[in-house]
């Protein structure tokens, strides 16, 4: 009942009275033009077409030309339509959903829409539900017919329908409205996008709003707001904006007159209606984007003196982070990585009372602090001087230590307990990966014998209660991670490493949490040798005392970030006498 009724309201909205009719080799061969003759790819997967059809009838040769047909569809090459119509629905081959799915993808085109319907009832007849991929076809279609509203038509009783929507359905009609300059729908489409399928809007769609606003003039208070409410849900999801679309943004903002309408009509936006209100009289408007690089040590803007502030992790941030890594944990080591981690926090609680000294300020990443390669001296890098071979540095923790004691802070080191036995290799081992790989990594490695003045530290450590091991196999990323995020007294929990922790899954689960809380939280460090080489310098660099993020600092003022350490102070346009 549900397909029946979802392909009835399909029909009435794209404007032909459409049936499933039973299975389409009654209907002439599909044809589709194949791309140019000098295409070695489309050749090759046309001899590979005509070598099936050499073949014996029968099921091998069903196979062969159903693989042909793949092979085309992953090179997207129109000729796999041919190769459907003429040799796979003579012999009534059912597909796969994705198969039909992909070669709907092959007819969003008005060229091809006929062809595309006629998929989609085989695709019916070999029954298969009908889903968000399926019904894309028609949003694309009629999107690139210039129809816009006839798509969005589509995606109405798609949600109608409880059809999952996702952000490609919406793309082709956004597209599609920004080229003909109908602002109104496209922010029409865009509520109904986030509300009521869901779907959050990407950078993509500011920018696609930002250029709409710029050729177009379209600065009346109603977009405006319209603007900066979405830039705050933006600022929800993300931290910043890309080069392009602050250069956008910064166009869009220094010329925010109306311009001249076209003399065609044809490229003019929407009209207002008859019962729509007259548009305001022209004022002039006045708006800046500035570009500025901020003091890391100041929470001033250096452009108009408002406070950029630093955004801690709320609760339930926290809360995410942690139950992520309790949930990496679990995957990776099953119920013993859980059962230590929950020690872990015991182990906290034990020793941050008043009575130990208080909560943990900094955690140290002790294996990415050691194996840390010192800087050579600028004056020597042309010389004889190479850089000492790799090995586990405990006088590089130790100059940590004292740093963060020098600072007032207590630290926490994070020490995996292989680094306390007598010998102990060095270098990273990963796990997997061929045998030759593994025999390479092997041979990087060294054994290393604990010095007395290694012992020494690490006793040093225990007593003043500093050092957590832990348990060989464990990853301490788990552990210092943990320490730095779960501890909520009032203040962020310091953590100093350099890793990037770029593809860390707990940054893919959390990005935009885990992302503010490593921008906010992170001290980076460097080594640098000095005379002889054989002293160290540590020069440590904390974090600046604002977060790198979109801020909201005033009615219509923005501050942004960019990719690097330029931001941008935006003023978005008013109207003269009115407050910013």
């Amino acid at each position: 009942m549900a397909r029946r009724l979802l392909l009835l309201a399909l029909s009435l909205l794209s404007g032909f009275a459409w049936r499933p009719t039973g299975p389409s080799r009654r209907l002439p061969p599909l044809r589709a033009t194949p791309p140019g003759v000098d295409d070695a790819r489309h050749r090759s997967l046309v001899r590979q077409t005509q070598d099936a059809l050499r073949a014996e009838p029968g099921p091998e040769r069903d196979q062969l030309i159903r693989r042909a047909l793949n092979c085309g569809l992953r090179m997207r090459d129109p000729y796999s339509l041919t190769i459907y119509s003429n040799f796979l629905l003579p012999c009534n081959t059912k597909l796969k959903k994705k198969e039909y799915h992909a070669l709907l993808n092959l007819c969003a085109t008005p060229e091809l829409a006929e062809v595309g319907k006629r998929i989609l009832n085989d695709m019916v007849s070999a029954g298969h539900r009908l889903d968000e991929p399926s019904f894309l076809f028609f949003v694309r279609t009629s999107a690139r017919m210039g129809n816009p509203l006839e798509a969005f038509g589509v995606v109405n009783r798609m949600s109608e329908g409880n059809v999952t929507i996702r952000l490609r359905t919406y793309k082709p009609i956004l597209e599609e409205l920004e080229l003909i300059g109908d602002f109104d729908n496209y922010c029409r489409v865009w509520d109904h996008m986030e509300t009521s399928s869901g779907v959050a809007a990407g950078e993509e769609q500011v920018a696609q709003a930002l250029r709409m606003i710029r050729d177009f003039g379209l600065w009346e208070p109603r977009h405006a707001d319209w603007l900066e409410e979405k830039l705050g849900d933006f600022s929800r999801r993300h931290l910043s904006l890309g080069n392009d679309t602050l250069a956008l943004l910064a166009e869009a903002v220094a010329n925010p007159g109306p311009k001249p309408l076209d003399p065609n009509p044809k490229s003019k936006k929407l009209e207002p209606g008859p019962s729509e209100p007259e548009p305001e009289p022209k004022t002039r408007l006045k708006g800046r984007a500035v570009g500025f690089e901020p003091d890391p040590n100041e929470h001033e803007c250096p452009v108009c003196g408002a406070e950029i502030p630093r955004r801690r992790l709320g609760a339930a941030e926290r809360d995410d982070l942690v139950q992520g890594l309790f949930g990496i944990a679990e995957e990776t080591d099953r119920e013993a990585g859980i059962q230590n981690l929950r020690f872990f926090q015991g182990w906290i609680g034990k020793h941050t009372t008043p009575e130990r000294g208080g909560p943990y300020d900094v955690i140290i990443d002790a294996a990415n602090v050691a194996y840390t390669r010192p800087l050579l001296p600028p004056a020597t890098i042309n010389n004889t001087m190479v850089a000492p071979p790799l090995a586990f540095k405990f006088t590089q923790i130790q100059a940590v230590v004292d740093w963060c004691k020098g600072a007032g802070l207590r630290p926490l080191v994070v020490l995996s307990a292989k680094y306390g036995e007598e010998t102990f290799t060095t270098g990273v081992l990963k796990r997997g990966g061929s045998s030759a790989r593994r025999a390479r990594l092997a041979s990087k490695q060294n054994l290393q014998r604990l010095t007395k003045p290694d012992k020494a530290i690490l006793k040093k450590w225990e007593e003043d209660d500093i050092l957590f091991r832990v348990n060989r196999g464990g990853n301490d990323d788990w552990y210092w991670i943990l320490a730095a995020v779960s501890q909520s007294d009032g203040h962020d929990t310091l953590f100093i490493s350099n890793d990037q922790m770029r593809d860390h899954r707990l940054r893919l689960m959390h990005a935009r949490a885990f992302a503010r809380w490593q921008a906010n939280t992170q001290i980076a460090y460097n080594f640098q040798m000095t005379g002889d080489g054989e002293e160290t310098e540590l020069s440590i660099f904390e974090p600046p005392v604002w977060s790198r993020e979109i801020h909201q600092t005033g009615p219509r003022r923005w501050h942004i970030p960019g990719p690097g350490d330029e931001w941008a102070c935006v003023e978005l346009p008013v109207r003269e006498g009115e407050e910013a």
